[in-house]
């Protein structure tokens, strides 16, 4: 994550008993020098839920998906004019800074759970999607 993260629930899909949150969501400030979209660095996905971003403040923010079987990843700018970019789940993805930094935020829905995260690099290269094998 980068130098600033917050993760919080947003809601309840549930009596509080049950303790099952509907989305979580997740301030994250990105300086240029993290989330690269190479292999060795940034990539993630998370199993079972979507996750939006939401471009807040700073320079544009390049986003990458990848959905395992596809030949090459698609790219999105994030700014003040283009703001809001949904990510399927299971797709993996990435995210570069165009500049000095940006805030963003991210909703995961249903709520983000480590145990459906996964980071690229953490993977054996078996398991990595043919696109982002170098």
């Amino acid at each position: 994550m980068g130098a600033f993260c917050w993760i919080r629930p947003l809601g309840w899909i549930l009596p509080p008993k049950h303790c099952k949150r509907t989305m979580t969501d997740v301030a994250d400030l990105i300086s240029r020098w993290q989330l690269s979209p190479h292999p060795e660095g940034g990539w993630h996905r998370v199993r079972g839920a979507d996750e939006v971003w939401i471009h807040l403040q700073g320079a544009p923010l390049e986003l990458f998906s990848l959905e395992s079987t596809a030949d090459s990843p698609t790219r999105t700018v994030l700014t003040a004019d283009h703001p809001i970019e949904a990510i399927k789940a299971n797709h993996w993805q990435a995210a570069r800074c165009l500049g000095s930094y940006t805030l963003v935020s991210c909703c995961v829905g249903p709520a983000f759970d480590f145990a459906d995260f996964d980071m690229l690099q953490d993977l054996p290269q078996d398991q990595w999607p043919a696109a982002l094998k170098t």
